[in-house]
């Protein structure tokens, strides 16, 4: 599953996206997994940045990379916000402010709550379509009894 973040500080707007993907590339579970892109100026001599941070993450690395920005954020200042946005859209925000005092649980729990809400739901399966995919039986077996 690929996912984009942002991370913004409104005193530092131009390097909470590089000094993130930094740290994440850093972790063995993520290395190689996560680009930085548009690292740079807007046209036009804007000084906002453009850069988003792209990661590949299975199944298995969701947990740790939600530990992991948790963790990053923890040392950030209350201005820092970090915006993950998953592939169909979805987007989840997290707020330096809200995650530096929280308790060793609650932080065990917002992990695990990130962690869910990255992973994307099952498609759902409407009654037609279960029936369609429902086994046919062979017409042999229903009229030859000695058919297995």
């Amino acid at each position: 599953m690929r996912i984009t973040v942002r991370a913004s500080d409104h005193r530092d707007p131009d390097r909470q996206e590089g000094a993130l993907a930094a740290f994440l590339d850093q972790q063995p579970q993520l290395r190689g997994r996560v680009q930085l892109i548009g690292d740079g100026q807007q046209a036009g001599g804007i000084s906002q940045s453009v850069a988003m941070i792209i990661i590949d993450l299975g199944p298995t690395v969701l947990g740790t990379f939600a530990g992991l920005v948790i963790a990053w954020l923890r040392h950030r200042t209350g201005s820092t916000q970090v915006t993950i946005t998953r592939a169909d859209g979805t987007k989840l925000d997290l707020q330096a402010q809200r995650v530096k005092n929280l308790s060793g649980p609650e932080l065990t729990a917002l992990a695990a709550e990130l962690g869910k809400a990255l992973n994307p739901p099952p498609p759902a399966v409407s009654p037609a379509q279960h029936q369609e995919q429902a086994p046919t039986p062979d017409p042999r077996s229903i009229n030859d009894p000695q058919t297995p």
